[in-house]
């Protein structure tokens, strides 16, 4: 009990430590040619180079850039009191310790390190710089009249609250209008270091008086706990972008077990472990692996445990001899790479950094020339109160901020909550997230909606490998490419993937959110993506906490080509070795589909394949992201442009939650009824909607959006185990099965004769796609051996149809009949194809109807072309014609525009073979008669025109297929005449 008050006197002190008033550096007068600093007071943060290259000026509470004021001579060497150059001291890159101009940019943000020759002598460089009165040495900063291309009016240098760092962005904004703060101050280099160093000290003081209070005494054996860096105040993590790079945070911290080290007799020495890291990304993610030590001293973490037991994994743990609860940690005598002698009195330690966003890179140090070691080892359970600590000193400055900007806006929630020690950690980040609120609506938070995107890092992903963003991928399956596409407008993709990609953002306001972003999935490679687009399972899904929905199929937006709208499928950029024909796929119906990351991220550029997402925070705390949990052969994704938006919690704004929902839940509804999957609770779920949308309870509106988001993603579960059928529980057949465990043992035994069923099926199909794959190796060198392998494969598909095989099946088909083709054996080919019609007719789920019409279609061009048999074809092209009918007036009766579409564009196909089988047998009126349907469909298709002209040229019309070729001009001068039988008929004979 004693033990008890103690700790809670330490929190007390701690917790009145933090309250008292915040202290700032102490400003100083404008000096010609001396070095400053500049402070912005209300804010509390220095100026700083906010973006990748640390040229946009931004504001920072724990790092500074040099600034000198060099006043403006003018031609006659005289200076007006108060315009002045201000030059940045370059911290990185080329022109490092070296000064250049700051300046504003076109888009009126303000610029500094840049090359003074490279464009500054023609942007505005020149400031005024004059006193704020009442107010001792705070200046206001605004351009000077004198530069040479524009004035700014009354705009000033000021400050917009967040940026994609949670920086404040400074640039030029009206002092009045915006409240935008304007008001400067220039500190001293002493001033500043020793404002910093104070800083430092009462952070790390507070942290170790609570730290101490509760750290593990003794060396904890396979126990979980963070390491704390007690010099630099910070906890130990992975630095760079996959999380293997050991480095500090003081915001996060990675889990570790210390295991005991014993050689080959299973003895112990005493002092000797291993240090294992928790894998928060790439293939082994949520593993624990070794922490080693490079050959350069760095140490690393999360690393294949093969590689790193070549390496040094093993250290020495000593405790300290003057502070309790503190440990050195050193490389061990039974490490394979170092010895003792060859790194004598070296630490695990940290290393100071340049940038204000990087972190302390932990190499070996020397500890007695003063190097860093000195570690503590914290339990789960105090970390988190350390971590809310933070937070709260975090929650103090945003209120400190918003009393000056807004004194009038009600904060005393967010006051009590930072002075209650008990307040729990979530109800902590929801009042910072009150704070942002109040800053980002200008002080009104109560508007229907306000833009919480600052606070997602890299949202457009213009920072290269994923700047901002956790990636958890198998490096071993497929490709990822974090940045690319357009140079002015990137964008990701992730190709034959399995892959997670999100951020995690804290501090926001509790209640609805909408997520919005621009994404697409291609389910398979192009052909099979465009034939099965309305029977395919779209597995990539975005998602916001507990919800969840899946992209869109890429495969529903296509664009014709000659629109000047569609121009990013026909633009060429050889510096990127990209050209036009890479950047689109030719669809069956003459549309085109979008092929590569730059056609992408310039039809992103453009608006399309925007979607929204719906979620609820509740504890102040939002993670978002993209994800696919399995691959297919040639699927694609491709994402951008995330937005966060803050929604007030009005009915109409839930209504459109609902929506949202159920958009995509009668999609899924249909999908799975159509692969005879179980959706009654989302079609119970869909039946009370409209009533849902009726009510005015917000409570209730809360619950169904969740709810049937819920129900949508369970019978996603069930289309994935049909799909894949290797999920963790493979036995998944019901939505009944989802909900709970089933343990009647009929059940369990019928479950288990249908795994075997399915094992033996699947060992069949191994068989015919290793048969498959054998003639696609010898097509090259034997068409005949290739042509008994591809028939071996064709067999057993044939004989055992399934369904979740119509890849290898369709891939087989296609091989088949080309090689038939190639060795003139057309009847062979024919029958492949009369054969896989009879096995597409077999199946129970999906809707085959189109693959059967095209594989009548595609008879119909054999018999045409191959065989010259036109009254066959005809009979076979009317057969896929009936089809593709019904398919029409089944979609004029859903008002599926996209699918009367579809069918408006295959029956076009269609009827340009069927002329030509009518034409061929002299029947040139039906022929025509043919033609003139197409065009009424597609009345600016040249292509037609052109046909229509070559079968007046039959019947004997030389004039009218003359007028014909005129028009083909008029809507193409560049139609390829090499390919035109008409232009031969006419002007080559």
């Amino acid at each position: 009990m004693k033990k008890f008050f103690v700790f809670l006197l330490i929190l007390l002190d701690v917790s009145q430590s933090l309250v008292a008033q915040v202290e700032y550096p102490e400003p100083s007068p404008v000096s010609d040619k001396k070095v400053f600093y500049l402070y912005n007071r209300n804010y509390q943060g220095f100026l700083v180079g906010g973006n990748n290259y640390n040229t946009q000026a931004s504001l920072s509470k724990d790092y500074a850039y040099k600034v000198i004021l060099e006043r403006y001579i003018d031609e006659n060497g005289k200076w007006d009191g108060v315009t002045f150059f201000i030059t940045d001291s370059v911290e990185m890159g080329d022109y490092r310790g070296m000064y250049r101009k700051m300046f504003v940019e076109n888009n009126e943000k303000i610029y500094v390190d840049q090359d003074e020759l490279g464009g500054t002598r023609d942007r505005d460089n020149l400031w005024t710089i004059f006193p704020i009165e009442g107010k001792d040495n705070v200046y206001r900063i605004s351009p000077s009249s004198r530069n040479p291309n524009r004035k700014y009016g009354n705009k000033q240098l000021g400050v917009m609250a967040l940026s994609v760092y949670d920086l404040p962005v400074v640039g030029l904004y009206d002092p009045i209008s915006n409240n935008h703060d304007y008001e400067w101050c220039f500190v001293t280099c002493e001033e500043k270091e020793r404002y910093f160093d104070k800083r430092q000290k009462q952070r790390a003081s507070v942290k170790q008086r609570v730290l101490f209070c509760n750290a593990v005494h003794n060396i904890p054996d396979e126990q979980v706990v963070y390491m704390f860096n007690v010099d630099y105040d910070g906890f130990l993590i992975g630095g760079n972008k996959y999380n293997t790079q050991a480095s500090l945070s003081k915001t996060d911290a990675h889990k570790v077990i210390l295991h005991k080290y014993k050689d080959v007799g299973g003895l112990w020495d005493g002092k000797s472990y291993y240090i294992t890291d928790s894998v928060r990304s790439g293939s082994y993610s949520g593993k624990y692996l070794n922490m080693y030590i490079a050959q350069d001293g760095v140490i690393w973490i999360d690393q294949d445990k093969e590689k790193s037991g070549h390496l040094d994994s093993v250290w020495e743990i000593m405790p300290s001899t003057d502070t309790p609860s503190v440990f050195y940690v050193r490389p061990s005598e039974k490490n394979k790479v170092f010895t003792p002698s060859a790194l004598p009195d070296f630490y695990l330690g940290g290393k100071s950094h340049a940038d204000f966003r990087e972190l302390p890179t932990l190499e070996l140090i020397k500890g007695k020339d003063g190097g860093y070691n000195r570690w503590a080892f914290v339990t789960e359970e105090q970390w988190i109160k350390l971590e809310a600590i933070e937070r709260k000193e975090e929650l103090l400055n945003y209120i400190n901020i918003v009393k000056t900007m807004f004194p009038d806006v009600d904060i005393s929630h967010a006051q009590q909550v930072y002075d209650d020690i008990n307040t729990p950690f979530a109800e902590i980040e929801n009042q910072i997230g009150q704070m942002r609120l109040i800053l980002l609506s200008n002080g009104n938070k109560d508007k229907n909606s306000v833009d919480f995107t600052p606070l997602i890092e890299n949202a457009d992903f213009e920072g290269t490998g994923g700047l901002g963003w956790n990636m958890s991928f198998d490096v071993n399956v497929g490709s990822i490419t974090w940045h690319g596409g357009d140079t002015q407008n990137y964008c990701a993709e992730a190709y034959q993937a399995i892959f997670e990609f999100y951020q995690e953002i804290k501090g926001i306001p509790n209640g609805l959110y909408r997520l919005d972003l621009q994404a697409f999935s291609r389910t398979r490679g192009a052909d099979l993506a465009w034939l099965e687009r309305d029977s395919s399972f779209v597995v990539s899904e975005v998602y916001a906490n507990d919800m969840s929905l899946p992209v869109k199929n890429l495969m529903h937006t296509t664009f014709p080509s000659d629109d000047g709208e569609y121009d990013f499928l026909n633009t060429e950029m050889s510096e990127h070795l990209f050209n036009w024909a890479e950047s689109r796929w030719l669809c069956m119906d003459g549309s085109y589909a979008l092929h590569n990351l730059r056609a992408t991220s310039l039809a992103f550029l453009k608006g399309y394949f925007n979607q929204s997402l719906y979620c609820i925070v509740d504890e102040g705390t939002i993670k978002i992201g993209i994800r696919e949990r399995q691959k297919k052969t040639g699927s694609w994704v491709a994402w951008d442009n995330f937005r966060l938006t803050y929604l007030s919690e009005t009915v109409e704004n839930y209504r459109e939650g609902i929506r949202c929902n159920l958009e995509k839940a009668v999609k899924i509804e249909d999908l799975a009824k159509k692969k005879g999957v179980d959706a009654l609770q989302l079609s119970a779920s869909l039946l009370q909607i409209e009533q849902v949308l009726q009510t005015e309870d917000i409570d209730s509106m809360r619950k169904s959006m969740q709810s049937i988001n819920h129900t949508i993603n369970q019978t996603r579960k069930l289309l994935e185990v049909q799909e894949f059928g290797d999920m963790a529980d493979n036995s998944v057949i019901s939505y009944s099965q989802i909900r709970e465990e089933e343990s009647d043992e009929g059940i369990r035994l019928e479950k288990g004769k249908q795994l075997a069923k399915q094992d033996s099926l699947k060992h069949i199909l191994d068989e015919a796609e290793s048969y498959l794959h054998m003639g696609y190796m010898v097509v090259d060198y034997s068409k005949e051996l290739a042509q008994t392998h591809f028939q071996k494969s064709f067999d057993i598909y044939i004989d055992y149809p399934a369904d979740d095989n119509v890849e290898h099946f369709d891939a087989c088909v296609a091989a088949l009949t080309s090689i038939y083709v190639e060795l003139g054996l057309y009847d062979e080919a024919m029958a492949v194809k009369k054969r896989t019609i009879a096995r597409l007719k077999l199946s129970k789920y999906l809707d085959n109807r189109i693959k059967i019409a095209m594989n009548y279609y595609e008879m119909g061009n054999i018999s045409i072309y191959l065989k010259k048999d036109y009254k066959h074809a005809e009979e076979l092209l009317e057969n896929s014609k009936r089809i593709i009918d019904t398919l029409y007036e089944e979609a004029v009766e859903s008002v599926s525009e996209f699918k009367k579409k579809e069918a408006q564009d295959l029956l076009l196909f269609v009827y340009y073979e069927l002329a030509y089988a009518a034409a061929y047998q002299k029947k040139y009126d039906e022929a025509l008669d043919i033609i003139e349907r197409s065009v009424s469909i597609h009345p600016d298709n040249p292509y037609l025109y052109d046909r229509k002209g070559e079968i007046l040229y039959m019947k004997g019309d030389k004039k009218g297929a003359i007028a014909m070729w005129r028009k083909v001009l008029v809507l193409n001068p560049n139609f390829p005449k090499k390919d035109s039988r008409l232009y031969k008929f006419l002007f080559e004979k």
